[in-house]
């Protein structure tokens, strides 16, 4: 029996929620960090804060030197190997903004991190390639008719914690937001195919896999939070990705549990 690896990918990272629910928001939006240990949370974040610095981040000019300081910055924290360093000095452009997001992991490991966490240092350093990936995807979207309707499909590993607390957003109709880029694909089969690494792990129940159904329409996309159809700009075509910008918001409108494949699903649709 050949047992197949998923390479570590854009597609392979669990998506990181935040969720707020219906209650007056008292929070200090000074405090600005949210813990590392947790994939999801409930709480009464101030959006509009943390929505403020991205939307900055998007504008701010970026400087001469902005690549020199973001090399700087990978050398200085170890953020990437004396090879991948090079090589992005030598070959990124805004033009390669979204293939260098998807094929390398010092890239989006290190940026997603960063929106996640709210390390506004990092954001800034990171800004001009968070800038290119943004203009790239509202170039793609444009070219998508304005009637444009997409379901789209992520599967991934959750925690029992992380399912219940999607549960509990499900049940009091909280906002989800999801503070980073994420990927998801066109085709179900995919989805389902990123939970397959580990089906090993599913019986233990500790590990459950997730599949997230989410229905977008282009007229309903704010332009400056752009979602776009990147296949073709991918290495992998047939993996039909769609990349989400940071910022996105929903509502989980139905929750079930699917057997499939000898394992419960637990599957949200958004």
């Amino acid at each position: 029996m050949k047992i197949k690896v998923i390479p570590k990918t854009a597609f392979t990272d669990p998506i990181k929620f935040s969720f707020t629910n219906n209650q007056e928001d008292n929070d200090d939006i000074g405090i600005l960090t949210e813990p590392k240990e947790r994939s999801f949370r409930q709480h009464n974040e101030n959006f509009i804060g943390r929505y403020s610095i991205f939307l900055y981040m998007l504008h701010a000019q970026p400087y001469s030197s902005s690549k020199i300081d973001l090399i700087n910055l990978l050398k200085e924290e170890d953020l990437a190997t004396s090879d991948q360093i090079k090589m992005f000095e030598d070959t990124y452009s805004p033009e390669q903004a979204i293939p260098f997001y998807t094929r390398h992991g010092f890239i989006y490991e290190n940026l997603n991190r960063a929106l996640r966490e709210l390390n506004i240092r990092h954001i800034f350093l990171f800004r001009f390639i968070l800038q290119d990936i943004c203009y790239k995807l509202r170039d793609l979207m444009s070219r998508e008719p304005d009637n444009n309707e997409l379901t789209i499909y992520r599967g991934q590993i959750s925690s029992p914690q992380e399912i219940a607390e999607l549960v509990g957003a499900y049940q009091n109709q909280s906002i989800v937001a999801v503070n980073s880029f994420f990927s998801i694909s066109k085709d179900r089969n995919i989805a389902k195919f990123f939970l397959t690494g580990a089906q090993s792990s599913l019986c233990d129940g500790t590990r459950l896999a997730t599949i997230f159904e989410i229905i977008i329409k282009k007229q309903d996309v704010s332009q400056f939070l752009p979602v776009a159809d990147i296949s073709q700009l991918s290495d992998f075509p047939k993996e039909k990705e769609v990349l989400f910008a940071p910022g996105q918001i929903f509502t989980i409108n139905k929750f079930d549990i699917i057997f499939e494949s000898g394992v419960n699903i637990y599957t949200f649709k958004m």
